[in-house]
């Protein structure tokens, strides 16, 4: 129970980090553009 618990912990904090990144450049590349504009 605590391996697949532990598991299911670091399969969730990567995908909170990963998407985290991508809404972080997201972010950037929105602002840029706003910029150029």
């Amino acid at each position: 129970m605590g391996e697949l618990l532990n598991f299911f912990g670091q399969t969730l904090l990567l995908c909170f980090s990963s998407t985290m990144v991508l809404v972080f450049m997201s972010h950037i590349i929105i602002m840029d553009y706003k910029e150029r504009v």
